[in-house]
């Protein structure tokens, strides 16, 4: 299994990340668009208490889509779908939390993706045109929604819902990098392309980003090689050795900031929407940070042994 394959891996996810980071920054919660005048007191927007601990009903609203997720994939679609509604109805009374968009999409997604696993196509249309009515949020705006029932529904051929629901979403996807339009462009040819947020247009800029990130490990082995040439002991072995790391620290990287940044921006709580972006580039940052620090201190291991003859 390559880890450095662009889509559904790690690194590709982190590249993704920095290249839509750097063309432009999200805006976050409580736009005009969200129905500000329905904010629960106790919403992360509207003011939690100093002490920085969620409310018991925000902390369900936080968690209540990995548990649909969860029942979603266990096949127990009773469950989900009472885990979805539920959060539907949490949502209205959270109207300025910056989870409110991620609630209004992904809880008619999984309604929809239900009805359709149960052979009730029109009632998943219906559920894929509301989930395009969201009003976006840190998430939706960077890295997108997921578009399963989007993309299964066009195969099943319900181009028109698709394409209004594209339109709707394109609306608070502030980072698709002209890939809905590219979409929309072949599904008005008559082609039905397939539909995944990661699967972006690349510019030659960003494809030599991209592959200057994967040579970073290389190039930083290289300029220590050659800057300590005369001071390094076993230069075969620092070469392999720092190599690795090099690439598992980099991959490592990638990795923590899919999976651990949401948990990161969860912990903060209350500022946990308005530092979204922050805790981004932060993660952003390491990516050439920690390779040097690693490939940099695996080589005093190897100056010391020398100068210690």
């Amino acid at each position: 299994m390559n880890l450095l394959m662009l889509p559904g891996r790690p690194l590709g996810y982190l590249l993704l990340a920095l290249l839509l980071a750097l063309l432009r920054t999200s805006v976050l919660a409580c736009e005009q668009s969200t129905p500000c005048g329905r904010c629960a007191k106790e919403s992360s927007i509207s003011g939690n208490p100093g002490n920085g601990q969620l409310p018991d009903g925000l902390k369900r609203f936080y968690s209540l889509e990995a548990q649909i997720e969860s029942a979603y994939r266990a096949d127990d679609f009773v469950a989900a779908r009472k885990l979805a509604h539920e959060y539907l109805g949490m949502a209205d009374n959270y109207g300025c939390d910056w989870n409110y968009g991620n609630a209004v999409h992904d809880a008619n997604r999984y309604l929809g993706l239900i009805a359709l696993r149960s052979g009730n196509r029109e009632e998943a249309v219906a559920y894929l045109l509301k989930a395009g009515k969201s009003t976006g949020s840190p998430q939706l705006n960077t890295f997108g929604p997921e578009l399963d029932l989007a993309d299964a529904l066009l195969k099943a051929g319900e181009v028109t819902a698709v394409t209004t629901y594209l339109r709707d979403v394109k609306r608070f996807w502030e980072m698709d990098n002209d890939n809905v339009a590219v979409w929309l462009a072949a599904i008005e040819r008559g082609e039905k392309p397939h539909l995944n947020r990661f699967e972006w247009q690349r510019s030659t800029g960003e494809l030599l980003l991209y592959w200057f990130i994967l040579a970073w490990p290389t190039l930083l082995v290289a300029g220590v090689l050659y800057s300590l040439r005369h001071r390094l002991s076993r230069k075969w072995l620092f070469g392999l050795t720092s190599l690795a790391a090099g690439y598992i620290t980099l991959v490592a990287t990638g990795w923590s900031a899919i999976h651990l940044m949401p948990r990161v921006v969860e912990a903060l709580g209350t500022s946990g929407a308005s530092m979204f972006i922050g805790v981004m580039y932060v993660y952003i940052g390491l990516v050439p940070v920690v390779p040097l620090l690693v490939v940099f201190g695996i080589s005093r291991l190897f100056v010391k042994k020398q100068e210690a003859r």
